[in-house]
């Protein structure tokens, strides 16, 4: 394979798993603000949004069990930061049913995925403790 090639698919891949916490962090702070300020038919976009969540905390396990480095660096930071504000926040049903305009099934499937990612994020922590990270510097385990 061309040199060229395969540094440009490392650079790729190095990027990535980099932007994982920060993507989190952003994809945390737009859920918890669309709960707090909910907006009629945002509620489809509220969900994707939590999936999509999901999905990259899943990613963010799967590069801390490869023993990457940014897949380390990027746990340690969504380990000390803790779960979700979105998880944790307490939100009125009544209102988030109304503003998002969806019917009962809707916020049960809403309360869910929540319950959902916290169950992911639960994981993710059991993952980080079980790695037993060291600090390169003291040798000592950070978790």
């Amino acid at each position: 394979m061309n040199t060229y090639i395969l540094c440009f698919l490392l650079f790729l891949n190095s990027v990535h798993t980099v932007k994982y916490y920060n993507i989190l962090q952003v994809a945390d702070k737009k859920i918890h603000q669309m709960l707090i300020e909910p907006l009629f038919m945002y509620g489809d976009k509220l969900l994707e949004d939590i999936h999509e969540y999901n999905n990259r905390v899943m990613d963010l396990i799967s590069d801390l069990r490869k023993g990457t480095q940014d897949g380390i660096r990027n746990s340690k930071h969504l380990y000390r930061k803790g779960e979700p504000k979105f998880v944790t926040y307490r939100f009125d049903a009544f209102i988030v049913k109304t503003k998002f305009g969806w019917n009962e099934d809707q916020l049960r499937q809403f309360i869910k995925l929540r319950e959902k990612t916290r169950q992911i994020f639960k994981y993710f922590c059991q993952n980080v403790e079980s790695s037993r990270i060291l600090d390169d510097k003291a040798g000592k385990v950070l978790f």
